[in-house]
């Protein structure tokens, strides 16, 4: 039995994990096979790699700085954003550290005691409230384990798959998939831009320089014309003069960018001692300290929600 099981070791789950493995019994649980491949990109994670000025303070706060082997090139100074509909365009500087996703997960785990259970290339299935835990079932090759746990934290992403069912009557705000495609680029850019183009979607697109690649991405609405707005928003780049080569990767993901006091973006805890419904994290949103909503960019609330859920937790429970 584990005090508290984690679904999600991504920024928000593997901190908080490191943060309450002195007190507690703790799962940590992931889809992703992160102790393997070292050296690969992560698989399943459709994400540019971009540390926003508001995640690196959240680092600070926690005396961390980033290893050498999580970096990689360009640094990036200044922001191209391009307005198609009103053909207006304009730089600005903004300061975002440019590094390898897949690493960057890999290097909060290994911060993580090793007194905590990982259970790594496990997909979370559903979970059952019994009198005093929950059991949760977890799949890998079509098997299925069972581990059980007195709190449940799903800090499994926009998509959570823990909040669906834990609110399976909620109406969630509006999903979009965000498509990337890395190409190579035949010369490296020292910016990243924005386009925004409400032919192609009411969101907006990007494209991230990566070492010698450039990453072409779009948040789209789902249906059967997103492969055309895709093919549409590469038109649109060559005609604002960006230059790619060959297409080395394709990665895709759904997402949900409205952050809300329904619908919070940060884990949520689920203590199986309490009377029938949901308990959640709340925080107001101004305090996420958000901005730009990007799909592709680690945003603060990955730092800052396991910091309010530690908190949350360590709480004595009232009479």
């Amino acid at each position: 039995m584990y005090d508290i099981a984690i679904i999600g070791a991504g920024p928000a789950g593997s901190t908080l994990a490191r943060l309450l493995a002195e007190r507690y019994k703790i799962l940590l649980v992931d889809k992703r096979p992160l102790d393997e491949n070292p050296e690969e990109h992560c698989p399943d994670k459709c994400c540019g790699g971009l540390l926003a000025p508001d995640a690196q303070a959240m680092l600070s706060k926690m005396g961390l700085g980033l290893p050498k082997n999580v970096l990689v090139g360009p640094q990036l100074f200044v922001v191209r954003a391009i307005d198609v509909r009103h053909r207006l365009e304009r730089y600005y500087q903004r300061y975002y550290i440019n590094m390898d996703r897949g690493k960057f997960d890999r290097w909060l785990l290994s911060m993580i005691a090793p007194s905590v259970e990982m259970r790594l290339g496990l997909r979370f299935k559903s979970y059952r409230r019994d009198k005093n835990h929950f059991t949760i079932k977890l799949v890998k090759d079509g098997n299925i384990n069972e581990e059980h746990a007195r709190i449940l934290v799903g800090a499994d992403g926009a998509s959570s798959r823990v909040r669906k069912l834990a609110l399976p009557n909620s109406v969630f705000p509006k999903c979009y998939i965000a498509i990337q495609q890395w190409f190579e680029a035949e010369k490296q850019l020292p910016y990243f831009s924005t386009l925004f183009d409400p032919e192609i979607t009411d969101y907006y697109c990007w494209t991230i320089p990566k070492q010698e690649h450039l990453i072409i991405g779009a948040a789209l609405s789902p249906g059967p014309e997103v492969t055309d707005k895709f093919e549409l928003l590469k038109s649109r780049l060559t005609d604002c003069g960006f230059r790619f080569g060959k297409l080395v990767r394709r990665e895709a993901s759904s997402f949900a960018p409205c952050c809300h006091d329904r619908f919070p973006r940060w884990p949520m805890v689920l203590p199986s001692s309490a009377r029938p419904g949901v308990s959640s994290v709340r925080v107001q949103p101004r305090e996420l300290a958000m901005h730009l909503r990007a799909p592709w960019r680690w945003r603060t609330c990955c730092l800052r929600s396991p910091m309010i859920s530690r908190d949350v937790t360590n709480e004595k429970p009232s009479a």
